[in-house]
């Protein structure tokens, strides 16, 4: 008997369930996935051959989220001195959900994030660096964009305007200080790359997507770092 002939098959997660719909009337995303995760709904990912690969229903996903942020407060526990945390290779989420609530949690501990010199933040990972309350980035560092991709390979432009998908993204960098127009022509930028590819950008391109309000500032001299982790993969799926 093959090992596959042992694999039990995965049941998709429904399309409805008993849970009344809710459309754009939560005051933030946590409360949205707090709701959702009391449906049998979820998300299903499928191989190049449509063959269901894995369920994630967003029980599973709010679970996933709590994680992270238990996660990332054990790690500001034991680092109480962190106020930088440098990163150095980060290839972004798999977990959106998971990558907005970790970028508002950077926000509210204050934590000023830098890429050093040779650093490279991809992807979901730009959201994080743009969390910083103060935000730094050697002249060389590189941060590469794209569209975003849900499970069904639909990208930000398959879905109207009017879908709140967007203001998820655009809310996000509206709390990390962009005014509206920055942050709709930030989000409508890294959307006009193709998942499948990237926009690669240094930092001074950066700075002026990034706008007054959250200069880049060149690297300085080196200072004394007390219990800075350095971040050198940065991967936000959750086991």
């Amino acid at each position: 008997m093959s090992d596959d002939a042992l694999t039990p098959t995965p049941s998709p997660t429904p399309n409805d369930c008993d849970l009344p719909r809710r459309r754009s009337d939560f005051a933030t995303f946590a409360e949205a996935i707090d709701y959702a995760a009391r449906s049998e709904k979820g998300l299903n990912f499928h191989d190049m051959r449509g063959a269901l690969e894995r369920v994630y229903p967003y029980s599973e996903m709010r679970e996933d989220a709590m994680k992270a942020a238990r996660q990332f407060a054990a790690m500001l526990a034991a680092f109480p001195g962190v106020r930088r945390p440098e990163m150095i290779d980060c290839p972004g989420s798999l977990d959106e959900e998971a990558n907005l609530i970790l970028a508002r949690a950077i926000r509210r501990a204050g934590l000023e994030t830098v890429v050093p010199s040779g650093g490279s933040v991809r992807s979901g990972a730009v959201e994080l660096w743009l969390a910083g309350s103060t935000r730094r980035a050697a002249p060389d560092a590189e941060f590469g964009v794209h569209s975003w991709a849900d499970e069904y390979g639909r990208e930000a432009k398959d879905y109207p305007a009017s879908d709140p998908v967007h203001a998820e993204y655009i809310g996000l960098y509206r709390e990390m200080g962009m005014d509206d127009r920055q942050a709709r022509a930030f989000y409508a930028m890294t959307n006009s790359v193709p998942h499948h590819r990237a926009r690669w950008m240094r930092a001074a391109e950066m700075r002026d997507w990034v706008g007054y309000r959250a200069p880049v500032e060149r690297a300085s001299a080196p200072q004394p770092r007390v219990q800075n982790p350095r971040i050198a993969y940065l991967s936000l799926e959750v086991s």
